[in-house]
C-alpha cells in the first residue's frame, strides 16, 4: 500500500494549519464584504415588512372577532329582554 507523501508528523500538523488558516481568512474576507450586509439588511427589512402585515392581518382578524362577539351579545340580551316581556 502506497503512503501518504513521506512526512513527519509534524509537516502534516503544519499543512493541516495552513489550510484551516487559508480557508478561516477565506470566510473572514466574504463575511466581511460590504455587499452581503446590504443583502443582510435588505433581508431584514423584508422580513420586518412581513411580520408588520402579518400583524396588521391579526389585528383585523380579532377586531372582527369582537365585533362579531359584540353583535352576538346584543342579540342575546335582546332576546332575553324580549323573553322578559
Amino acid at each position: 500500500m502506497a503512503r501518504f507523501r513521506d512526512t513527519d508528523l509534524q509537516d502534516r500538523k503544519s499543512n493541516a494549519d495552513t489550510a484551516k488558516k487559508a480557508l478561516l481568512e477565506k470566510f473572514r474576507t466574504a463575511a466581511a464584504d460590504p455587499a452581503l450586509e446590504e443583502r443582510r439588511a435588505a433581508l431584514e427589512a423584508e422580513r420586518l415588512a412581513r411580520k408588520a402585515e402579518r400583524d396588521e392581518i391579526r389585528a383585523k382578524r380579532d377586531a372582527e372577532a369582537a365585533e362579531k362577539a359584540r353583535i352576538a351579545a346584543e342579540a342575546a340580551e335582546k332576546a332575553r329582554v324580549e323573553a322578559e316581556a
